[in-house]
């Protein structure tokens, strides 16, 4: 159930993307909250990653706080490189997809997620472009969490992800009710990886579905004092700050 969405506003597609995040607050595993840094296109096909406090590995079930790549440009593993300590996941629900995942404790601090093309491959739809994500923790010390290969629009000019691009937090698994949710408090700002400079326009909002009530206990806003998006969420939490646009 998404509860919160935070949209980025960039002016043209990247080679890469890098997010800037700040965990305030540890949640423990056993409910499923999920912060998407971002949900996107890489030449035409999606994506998303972020951070879930109790990710699902095929076989064995929850197995705790980790960083999750997917992609629907394919079904196939062969489109996936895995890192260290990580595993993939290739589905049939949500439409289909494959995905790297990266068992890691969200510990409070800040953290860096870097998302770059780095070089050309062939992938099962043809020619491509491998993405990495890698993963700096708050001890300065990158991990590689993981790489999908993305099929090329055009054959001769590497893929891109596009200019949109929206997060957000979800609560998938464990609880139903937000008294039962761990709260959790996290922060998180886009940038470009080249510049350095911070995503220049975004927005908040929250969902609103047709056969259910929206999940009240999630808080969203753009702080000017920080320059992110604070994201609260979770036991005790009510929805203080309205849908809208930054800066």
């Amino acid at each position: 159930m998404a509860g919160a969405y935070l949209h980025w506003g960039w002016g043209s597609p990247m080679a890469g993307r890098v997010w800037q995040v700040k965990v305030r607050t540890e949640a423990p595993p056993g409910v499923g909250q999920y912060l998407a840094l971002d949900n996107g296109t890489i030449d035409g096909a999606g994506w998303y990653l972020g951070v879930q406090t109790d990710l699902f590995r095929p076989g064995v079930g929850g197995v705790g706080p980790g960083v999750i790549f997917s992609s629907w440009a394919t079904r196939s593993g062969d489109d996936l490189e895995v890192a260290a300590g990580g595993y993939a996941e290739v589905g049939d629900h949500e439409g289909g997809f494959v995905g790297v995942r990266l068992p890691v404790r969200l510990r409070p601090g800040r953290w860096r997620f870097a998302l770059w093309r780095a070089g050309a491959v062939p992938t099962s739809a043809g020619g491509g472009d491998r993405f990495r994500l890698t993963v700096t923790p708050p001890d300065g010390r990158a991990v590689d969490a993981g790489a999908i290969a993305f099929p090329r629009a055009s054959p001769s000019r590497p893929a891109t992800i596009g200019s949109g691009g929206t997060g957000f937090w979800e609560l998938y698994a464990g609880a139903v009710t937000p008294d039962v949710v761990p709260r959790w408090e996290v922060a998180v700002m886009a940038h470009d990886p080249g510049s350095g400079a911070r995503c220049p326009s975004g927005a908040v909002s929250y969902p609103r579905f047709p056969d259910r009530p929206p999940f009240e206990a999630v808080d969203a806003w753009f702080d000017r004092r920080s320059g992110m998006v604070e994201v609260r969420a979770g036991a005790g939490v009510r929805t203080d700050h309205p849908a809208r646009r930054w800066p």
